[in-house]
C-alpha cells in the first residue's frame, strides 16, 4: 500500500467513524435505588497519628448509615489490625475489642494502643 492509498484509507475510516457518532439528545435510563441493602461506614481515628511507645492510644470510631443516610443501629463488626500487605497481625498494637456493635446513633468505638517500637 503506497502512502496515498494509506492516507485515503485513514480519511475514509475517519469519515465512517464520524458518521457513526451522534450528538443527538439521548434519554437517560430510569433511576433505580438506593439499594435496600446499602450500608455506608465512616471510619475515623482520633488522634490519627500516635507514637510507637506502647502507651499512646487512638480512639477508632465507626459510623454506620443505611441507604437513606440514617444511622444504623445494631451493626456488628469485627476489628483487626493489618500490615501493609493486608494480612491480619497480632503484634501491630492492641485493640480494646475485636467485635464492636453500633448503638442507636449508628456509632461504635474501639481503642487502639500503639505497639512498642522495635529496634533494627
Amino acid at each position: 500500500m503506497n502512502r496515498v492509498s494509506f492516507l485515503r484509507s485513514v480519511v475514509l475510516g475517519g469519515l465512517v467513524l464520524s458518521a457513526a457518532c451522534t450528538l443527538e439528545s439521548q434519554k437517560a435510563p430510569a433511576l433505580a435505588g438506593p439499594s435496600e441493602l446499602g450500608l455506608s461506614l465512616l471510619v475515623t481515628a482520633t488522634p490519627d497519628l500516635i507514637a510507637t511507645n506502647g502507651a499512646s492510644q487512638s480512639v477508632i470510631t465507626v459510623v454506620a448509615r443505611d441507604a437513606s443516610g440514617q444511622p444504623s443501629a445494631n451493626v456488628q463488626m469485627r476489628v483487626d489490625s493489618i500490615d501493609a500487605t493486608g494480612a491480619i497481625v497480632e503484634s501491630n498494637g492492641t485493640l480494646s475489642s475485636r467485635t464492636i456493635t453500633t448503638g442507636g446513633n449508628g456509632q461504635a468505638s474501639v481503642i487502639f494502643t500503639a505497639p512498642m517500637e522495635t529496634g533494627f
